[in-house]
């Protein structure tokens, strides 16, 4: 499978990570494979593999009940989500926040041996369901999911359908409703959501990669990345910086920090304007909300 089809499933690992995510319980089967491949490769976080599915349903339950937070499994369709029947009775009657992450079949594949109404069989062990609707709403499904399972101390199982296919050149690719690039070797990038590549003189630059070398800097503990209007460029590339404790800002470390970007990234992918802040907008979940602070940029901006 090209390269280009997995950008779902990296998103999904990044969100999840980004939201403190450190560990995922589950088995694996083609609907959740490059899901929990890409959390535990690309996010470097923990997958543990139970020999049952009602196992790792019930030992993310154990570890939400001794944290005190939302833990995550993942399963994939068919017999995967049947088998883990009697373990969301028991998180449902002991009120545990868990998020169950279960692959289902393409759309429009009702002949597939594996095809169940899913809906109908979590909704009778009074578990929740959240439908992931479309790749461009993946997060926004996601975060929905960990916010209901935290405030109805429930499971809720998050439904990750495959997404549908097209043909390109002969090559079949998934459609991840996502911007990505691809180099001269054939191999794809994920850039980011759409909404969030900042278009600077032409270039179309994806703010994670700011960001990644960013944190890389022993005295950032926090970094969000957004396109910022000028009236040369179009849009500038501006951080959003939260140091650790024992660093104070400065404008010696901002523009180190823009050299660094500079050297690990691309020149034209520094960021032009560094603003360091006490915290950043984040969901309920956790992940830093950039929409926020790209909103109230452009608003800012408007006004002077």
């Amino acid at each position: 499978m090209p390269p280009a089809s997995r950008l779902l499933h990296r998103h999904l690992a990044a969100n999840l990570r980004q939201a403190r995510v450190d560990c995922i319980f589950g088995l694996v089967g083609d609907a959740n494979l490059f899901m929990v491949k890409s959390f535990i490769e690309d996010q470097g976080s923990r997958y543990v593999a139970p020999k049952h599915e009602a196992n790792a349903v019930l030992a993310a339950i154990g570890q939400a009940q001794a944290r005190g937070k939302v833990s995550v499994a993942s399963i994939t369709h068919g017999p995967g989500l049947t088998n883990a029947v009697t373990a969301r009775i028991e998180g449902v009657r002991a009120g545990v926040p868990v998020v169950i992450m279960a692959g289902d079949t393409p759309p429009g594949g009702p002949q597939h041996q594996q095809n169940i109404d899913q809906r109908e069989i979590v909704a009778a062990t009074g578990a929740g369901f959240v439908e992931l609707r479309r790749p461009e709403t993946a997060v926004e499904d996601l975060e929905r999911a960990f916010r209901l399972a935290l405030h109805q101390r429930r499971p809720i199982v998050f439904n990750m359908r495959a997404a549908p296919r097209v043909r390109v050149d002969g090559a079949e690719h998934l459609l991840a409703g996502d911007n990505a690039r691809r180099d001269s070797d054939g191999y794809s990038f994920y850039e980011g959501l759409a909404d969030d590549v900042i278009n600077s003189s032409g270039y179309r630059i994806g703010p994670q990669e700011v960001e990644n070398a960013l944190v890389e800097r022993p005295a950032v503990g926090e970094a969000a990345v957004i396109a910022s209007p000028d009236a040369q460029r179009g849009e500038i590339v501006k951080a959003f910086i939260v140091l650790h404790d024992d660093r104070a800002a400065s404008e010696t470390l901002g523009q180190e920090l823009q050299d660094f970007v500079k050297r690990l990234a691309a020149p034209c992918k520094y960021p032009c304007r560094i603003e360091f802040v006490a915290d950043l907008p984040q969901s309920a979940i956790g992940k830093i909300q950039r929409r926020v602070l790209r909103n109230h940029e452009f608003d800012r901006n408007a006004t002077v």
